[in-house]
């Protein structure tokens, strides 16, 4: 690779923010609009290290990463494991399939009441999450069975593979490209179920900082908060992609013209 481009490809990732940046400079030196209401650049950055050096980040962080992470845990184990079993057993397809495509198109925080009376407003919390992520990998999962290759399948009939042999090692392996893309968007929604679950009867997580700092008009705590979830956001992104690359390095992938 040439030396230019070593370098002109990270640069290029960073035209974006700085555009964003000088925009916002900007719009904030020569009122745009109140400081009130958006923050100074100047005064978010201030906000976020005081939130950090106080601890408060590291509790809501806390806070807001176990709920998210056992929430997609449950979610992605629920959607695959069920889409799995749809897939090996017929009949429980048939029972199964006609609920799931009745209940996919509600709004996932259509079930925030429900799940606050069969749970709690903790339980009901993870439950959103799970939901949301389950719906999305049960699809993908689904999907990806369903296109299986005829030609892999007639290769392990020849020898004589069993339904849940093909299942493990032809079609979900052949298919993991798609399914950590599914997990990826999954996890992006999983944020949004997030940070609106923390904003019912909570005193704890990045949903209820950038909600309470926006009541008590703190809107340099609220931009921060924002932003910080964003940086979480994208590092647990980079990471699934980095396993998504690891994992399908097998794989030809179109790298644009």
């Amino acid at each position: 690779m040439d030396l230019r481009h070593q370098w002109l490809r990270p640069a290029a990732t960073l035209v974006g923010p700085i555009l964003i940046l000088g925009f916002w400079s900007t719009g904030s030196y020569v009122g745009w609009w109140p400081n009130a209401v958006i923050a100074p650049p100047a005064a978010v950055i201030r906000a976020l290290w005081r939130l950090a050096t106080s601890g408060q980040l590291a509790l809501h962080t806390a806070a807001s990463s176990g709920r998210l992470i056992g929430g997609s845990l449950l979610g992605v184990f629920t959607g695959i494991s069920t889409a799995s079993i749809v897939a090996l057993v017929p009949a429980v397809g048939r029972i199964v399939r006609p609920t799931f495509d009745f209940l996919a198109p509600i709004p996932v925080l259509a079930w925030i009441p429900l799940f606050i009376v069969m749970l709690g407003i903790d339980g009901a919390r993870i439950a959103l999450i799970a939901t949301g992520t389950g719906f999305i990998l049960y699809s993908s999962t689904s999907t990806v069975i369903a296109d299986t290759k005829v030609e892999y399948i007639d290769l392990a009939r020849l020898y004589k593979k069993n339904r849940l042999q093909l299942l493990m090692r032809i079609s979900l392996p052949s298919g993991a490209w798609v399914l950590f893309g599914s997990l990826r968007t999954a996890l992006g929604l999983s944020w949004v179920l997030l940070l609106a679950s923390e904003l019912i009867a909570s005193s704890s997580g990045l949903g209820w900082l950038i909600w309470d700092s926006r009541n008590f008009s703190r809107a340099d705590e609220m931009m921060a908060g924002m932003i910080w979830v964003g940086l979480l956001g994208f590092i647990l992104d980079r990471l699934v992609a980095a396993i998504q690359n690891r994992t399908t390095s097998w794989r030809p992938t179109f790298q644009g013209i």
